[in-house]
């Protein structure tokens, strides 16, 4: 492979470079080997820029065909003639020539040629940065989607990425797979899939790393011009500039196949860029401040600045972001903070530009850069392309950059312009401002549309395409034109009564026929027939499906059913009969006529009892049918994904890991659904807050885009945010995967301000109740509450007002006792409040946070603020499913270094009372560390004993020397040395293993005897308590006479 690289690397020059003399073997034998007919030598030459001067005297000097076409190549690898302005002696300039000659054979071997050297590199690239990507890669769904747009991905290997979801690492492994595939046929892609990922905060590392690496192997066609080349230039200004500072902004990077022309262009701005960076450079702003200016004009250049430290980073971003003609950005900056020495250079720079490009013709600027920085190609999502009806010598670029800037003002920066029949003008701009670009551009149409514009894209979406009239539409057009007095609407209404009898419905209405406001009417009145018609079919279908099940489902004793009317058909027949008996009351004597009556009633009531019978088992069945399609058949809005692992506590809960599908059939309870797991089948209790799914995120993303009343900053962001809707949803999931209480806590919100809930506020004597405050019941608490009040209990409390409850500054000097916080999802924002509030308020004593409202990131926050807390003696945190073994490390510690601290309920899955009959600490050991030190403390063991302690429970000599080594702090010596012993680390199996009877014995051992005594008092304590409650069950249901 080694080799094979190596061999790539020789020869990549030729397709990567502008292409020197030196060379003229690789090419010479690459023609050969593509097939090239040598014969054809003066056709090629002419094709690539060779003048027919040239050739012809190449034709008087040499005889024969080989010698004069190895002498073309030659004049070309030198760059002779015009050759520069046929884009250069370079790899796409040949293959195109060959293209244009019909020798389609030599070029597509040319092709395959490069395709081959460069995606072997490409994959190598690739290949060096993967264990990076398949561990660090963030948001692979949002990724994927982009590239899908992108056309690097195809639309099935998006559904397989998100249907790996929630399983990050999947996702990612399907992404990587589909890339490797998509570069092995196509190596630029590698360069679109780094600017891809460069649109992500998270990714933006890992896509700059790539694109440097993919930059240095395939662009290095390029000169260098430095600053001080640039300055040499400089007349009057040269000396002032020499004596100052300079900034080491990296040099100019200009392809060496432009134009003469662009030469002044590129020096013109590199002088300009020069002394504007050493006037900044002598008394720079604050570097922060640049930041943050830079990011307010540019959005999408977050990412990006968050990765520089300092001015020479600031400056090469702002020129990546400039153009020959477009100093946007930069004149925003000196004008900002008001570098007035600046200034006279952005003015003349203007100047001289605005000149050349009043003299520049629009031909001498075909397939010409006007980048000043080597970058990679715009995305599709960030390009706006115009295609005009123009000559493109007929025209100066002042005519382009008048009809771009005017059309789209400073949102875009121009890329290049091309020319076939036409001329494309291709931009870029920042992806955050497409709704605001179109919006411009939909407000200048008229004006493109009458300087001949053709055909106006912009990201994915063709805004506007001139189309051939159709025919028998033209003099209808025409007719309704001629009617002056007509209203618009009235002229639509004609025009799309001809098309429905003949015309083509899609032809689109030039400007001189009609106006491009009646097009859009008239696609929009189409348009909303479609919806209209889509939506009648959709509701046709659904009841056509409704009837379908109601027929098979619906039990039979409805009143239009079979068996209904046969029923009360029999009950009818006996009615009679009873009445015939009674009528015949003087006709006893006919026993006979009696006795078949009697007979008649008992079958018809046999009957009645057997279609009872009947009836009974339709529904059992029914129920039976009802249930098999509720198991096989789960919509998408109930099934759901499990965010992480969950292990049942009670009977009635089922396990479940990460990433296992889930069917939800009932939510009568916030926090605790019914449901069933589609793998294993178990159905019973779930906690909904370890669940989610993708379209009840999307209904919680409307819910927050609709509502007025959020407060939470990062979700006000989302909300007022002018990006795309796709944009935002990725955003909005990336907040809900940073937190994973936020899910929970817009589900309250949501059922909140949908259903209506019963506010209530309690007030006691010593303490305050809320259950589901509104916003204004927490002010008004606020505003009564005073020293009097030492117990705050706040239950299912929406986002708003809980912020409202804990940001307020009041809170903080109050004489609170108690504070409890129960099935209330307390999000990153509510969690720092609170941390506040712990750090200032100084009398607080238990601090309860219960009942799926807080998760493991939000504990160790917590954790932190009561670290060095004296007056907090109980922290409950139980019934929290989000809080996991994770947290036990941040418990332990405040366990160990807040001296107050006498009681603490972890909340974690597997505790140590309930588990103490089975003699052995059996659970994961961060599991029960907590548990075990919370033990220890309560008993009054004496942590300065640890080494000996870990000695007697069979930990090495060795290992609690490393401790000692590794941590200066007594608790945490003391904390690592239980953690190892629950490790079964070294010698503890030889000791009686990590057991509750080998830790006491340890302690008698070591004279400790109050520990040992009290350990056996929580031993005995534990156990009778769970003898009882083993018998509970019985108990409640079978004790007799309870008084006694």
């Amino acid at each position: 492979m080694a080799t094979k690289t190596s061999s790539c690397s020789s020869s990549l020059g030729l397709f990567s470079s502008p292409l020197t003399i030196e060379q003229f073997i690789d090419v010479y034998n690459l023609l050969k080997r593509c097939g090239f007919p040598q014969r054809r030598w003066k056709e090629l030459g002419l094709t690539l820029g060779l003048l027919m001067d040239s050739l012809d005297a190449i034709a008087e000097n040499y005889s024969k065909v080989e010698d004069r076409f190895i002498e073309c190549i030659a004049r070309w690898l030198r760059r002779a003639d015009n050759v520069d302005s046929k884009g250069g002696a370079t790899f796409d300039s040949l293959s195109d020539a060959l293209k244009s000659m019909n020798e389609n054979g030599a070029a597509d071997k040319l092709d395959q040629e490069k395709h081959s050297s460069c995606s072997v590199l490409a994959i190598d690239i690739f290949n060096t940065h993967h264990p990076l990507l398949s561990q660090s890669l963030s948001d692979p769904v949002s990724v994927a989607i982009m590239l899908q747009r992108e056309g690097v991905i195809t639309g099935q290997v998006l559904a397989s990425v998100a249907s790996a979801s929630p399983s990050v690492p999947n996702q990612r492994e399907v992404l990587l797979a589909a890339i490797i595939v998509a570069i092995e046929s196509k190596y630029s892609l590698l360069q679109t899939f780094a600017s891809v990922l460069c649109k992500f905060t998270g990714n933006v590392k890992l896509g700059t790393v790539i694109q440097k690496d993919y930059d240095k192997t395939f662009n290095d066609n390029t000169q260098v011009i430095s600053d001080d080349e640039a300055q040499e230039s400089s007349d009057s200004s040269g000396s002032d500039s020499n004596k100052s500072t300079t900034t080491n902004v990296a040099p100019l990077y200009i392809p060496q196949y432009k134009s003469q022309d662009f030469d002044v262009l590129f020096a013109k701005f590199a002088k300009m860029f020069s002394n504007v960076c050493k006037v900044i450079a002598k008394c720079p702003p604050p570097l922060e401040d640049l930041k943050m200016f830079i990011e307010d004009f540019n959005s999408d250049l977050e990412a990006e600045l968050s990765m520089i430290s300092n001015l020479q980073g600031i400056m090469h971003l702002i020129r990546k972001n400039c153009s020959l003609i477009n100093i946007v950005i930069l004149e925003a900056v000196v004008e900002h903070f008001e570098i007035d020495d600046a200034q006279k250079y952005i003015d003349n720079y203007k100047r001289e530009i605005d000149e050349s490009c009043r003299n520049l013709s629009v031909d001498l600027c075909l397939n010409q850069p006007f980048d000043v920085v080597r970058a990679s190609p715009p995305l599709k999502c960030e390009t706006v392309s115009y295609v005009l009806g123009w000559e493109a010598t007929e025209h100066k670029l002042k005519d382009v950059t008048d009809i771009v800037s005017k059309s789209s003002g400073k949102f875009v920066k121009l890329v290049d312009i091309k020319s076939t029949q036409s001329i494309t003008i291709t931009c870029s701009f920042p992806h955050s401002l497409t709704g605001a670009l179109i919006t411009k551009l939909s407000e200048y149409l008229e004006l493109l549309i009458k300087n001949g514009l053709m055909k106006l894209t912009v990201g994915y979406c063709t805004i506007w395409k001139k189309q051939k009239i159709q025919e028998p539409l033209e003099e209808e057009v025409q007719e309704i034109k001629e009617q002056p007095h007509d209203t618009k609407e009235e002229r639509v209404a004609r025009l799309e009564e001809k098309e429905t009898e003949g015309a083509t419905p899609q032809s689109v209405i030039n400007q001189d026929i009609l106006s491009t406001v009646t097009s859009v009417t008239i696609f929009n009145k189409q348009l909303m027939k479609e919806i209209k018609t889509n939506k009648q079919l959709e509701e046709t279908l659904t009841k056509m499906r409704l009837k379908e099940i109601q027929q098979h489902l619906f039990l039979r004793n409805s009143s239009r059913s079979a068996s209904y009317r046969i029923r009360r058909g029999m009950r009818m027949e006996i009615e009679q009969l009873h009445l015939f008996l009674t009528n015949k009351t003087g006709l006893l004597y006919q026993n006979e006529s009696l006795i078949d009556i009697k007979r008649e009633i008992a079958e018809l009531q046999e009957q009645i009892s057997v279609m009872s019978v009947h009836i009974l088992n339709e529904r059992e069945e029914n129920k039976k049918y009802r249930n098999i399609i509720r198991m096989n058949k789960p919509t998408a809005e109930s099934v759901f994904i499990a965010r992480y692992d969950y292990h049942a506590i009670e009977s009635d809960e089922i396990s479940f890991s990460e990433g296992e599908q889930l069917e939800i059939y009932e939510k009568e309870i916030s926090f605790w659904w019914k449901g069933r797991s589609l793998v294993s089948g178990d159905e019973g209790v779930i906690p909904s807050s370890c669940v989610y799914s993708m379209f009840e995120s999307l209904q919680l993303l409307e819910f927050i885009l609709s509502v007025k009343e959020v407060s939470l900053p990062i979700l006000q962001k989302i909300r007022n945010d002018s990006s795309s809707n796709d944009e935002k949803a990725s955003l909005f999931l990336e907040t809900i995967n940073d937190d994973a209480i936020m899910i929970s806590a817009l589900r309250e919100d949501k059922e909140q301000h949908d259903e209506g809930v019963s506010r209530n506020v309690h007030w006691d004597s010593d303490k305050v109740s809320l259950t589901t405050p509104s916003l204004v019941q927490c002010n008004e608490v606020i505003s009564i509450i005073n020293d009097y009040h030492k117990r705050i209990d706040l239950r299912y409390s929406s986002t708003n007002s809980t912020l409202s409850l804990l940001s307020s500054t009041k809170l903080h000097t109050l004489n609170l006792r108690r504070l409890k916080i129960q099935s209330t999802p307390l999000t990153n924002d509510c969690i720092q409040y609170l941390c506040i509030l712990l750090t200032n308020n100084k009398t607080i004593q238990e601090l309860d946070i219960k009942s799926h409202s807080i998760s493991d990131k939000e504990v160790t926050n917590i954790c932190q603020a009561l670290e060095h807390n004296s007056t907090l003696a109980s922290f409950d945190l139980s019934d929290n499913p989000l809080i996991t073994s994770t947290s036990g490390q941040a418990l332990s510690h405040l366990l160990l270094n807040n001296s107050s601290l006498a009681k603490l309920d972890g909340g974690l899955p597997i505790g140590y009372v309930g588990r103490v009959q089975d003699k052995n600490f059996d659970g994961a050991p961060t599991d029960q560390l907590i548990d075990v030190l919370n033990l220890l403390k309560r008993c009054g063991f004496p942590q300065r004993r640890w080494k000996e302690l870990g000695l007697t429970l069979g930990l090495l000599k060795d290992s609690l020397d490393a401790i000692a080594e590794n941590y200066s702090k007594l608790e945490d010596r003391f904390m690592e040395c239980i953690a190892r012993w629950l490790s079964r680390a070294d010698n503890v199996d030889s000791k009686g293993g990590a057991t509750f009877d080998s830790l006491s014995d340890a302690l008698k051992s070591m004279n400790e005897n109050g520990a040992a005594d009290k350990l056996d008092q929580e031993k005995r304590k534990a156990m009778a308590i769970d003898i009882f409650n083993t018998h509970h069950p019985l108990l409640s249901q079978s004790l007799s006479d309870p008084v006694n």
